[in-house]
């Protein structure tokens, strides 16, 4: 069995020394074999995963703490005491930023959870900080419902 290190390492031999005319055959591997292998490393090449994809699936849990800190700036700023003309209009700004952000984050996280689900279930079960990083969305949202319900506290 051949590791993915081994075959990354393969793949890049054969390409490289297939494309400058080295005979292979003389470090023991066959001609055909060679052929084989080539094909296969050509093949394996193209059908590489997008960057889109590779984003997704590092996609964490983390990336849900900057929704939370914008949500809680949008708090401080709608309570602070010392209140100027455009505070209010920066606290509302930071609050949809908030709303927007989380909504973008979430989708993400779910399209992570539907596409590498055994990733997603392997780390929540050795990782620690990714079950952290969950908490952060009841964090946001109660930022969010604070920012509707509570009374500006400033003149």
């Amino acid at each position: 069995m051949v590791s993915r290190l081994q075959w990354d390492f393969i793949q890049v031999y054969i390409i490289e020394h297939t494309s400058k005319g080295v005979n292979l055959a003389r470090y023991g591997t066959s001609r055909i074999c060679t052929k084989n292998l080539f094909n296969m490393a050509k093949a394996s090449r193209s059908h590489s995963v997008s960057s889109t994809r590779v984003a997704i699936r590092n996609f964490t849990s983390q990336w849900l703490l900057i929704p939370q800190g914008t949500g809680i700036l949008a708090v401080i700023m709608h309570n602070l005491d010392y209140q100027f003309r455009g505070l209010g209009i920066i606290s509302e700004i930071f609050w949809v930023l908030t709303i927007v952000l989380l909504i973008l984050f979430l989708f993400l996280y779910v399209l992570r959870i539907c596409l590498y689900p055994r990733i997603v279930a392997k780390t929540l079960a050795t990782d620690i900080t990714e079950i952290a990083g969950l908490a952060s969305i009841s964090i946001t949202f109660t930022a969010i419902i604070n920012c509707l319900y509570i009374p500006h506290d400033g003149h």
